[in-house]
């Protein structure tokens, strides 16, 4: 939200597009942009997959962060809307970093404490983020 304020300060159009999902969202969305490919690069639920020629990508349910990931059921990323290349410019300054370069998903932010991979992310009890979310 401090960095959306600082944007409109700067006269800077910055929103939020998507936050949360549940894992039945993650799976829809998942689902309406990939395929079944045997040569695919992405596993998930026992095949391997593809995604959809003109589609963002879209993480496999049970690895985005956008899916409930903390002890209270919290996502932990958010899409954003509007100025993508001043949030890049300035979303350091907000503890948040963006993935241009990971995933080529420009419009993703999540806190700068995390792994980029949720299958790196510690367990909620050992992860330095849980004093967050009591």
């Amino acid at each position: 939200l401090r960095m959306m304020r600082e944007a409109s300060k700067q006269g800077k159009p910055l929103g939020i597009g998507g936050g949360g999902r549940t894992t039945a969202q993650q799976t829809s969305l998942f689902l309406s942009r990939h395929h079944v490919d045997p040569a695919g690069s992405i596993v998930w639920n026992g095949q391997r997959w593809t995604r959809n020629p003109g589609t963002a990508p879209a993480a496999p349910p049970g690895s985005s962060y956008h899916e409930a990931t903390t002890p209270t059921g919290h996502a932990l990323a958010v899409d954003m809307v509007g100025d993508l290349a001043w949030m890049k410019a300035n979303c350091g300054w907000f503890g948040l970093c963006e993935f241009s370069t990971v995933n080529n998903e420009p419009w993703h932010v999540q806190p700068v404490e995390i792994p980029t991979a949720r299958r790196n992310y510690v367990a909620a009890f050992h992860h330095p983020l849980k004093r967050w979310f009591k």
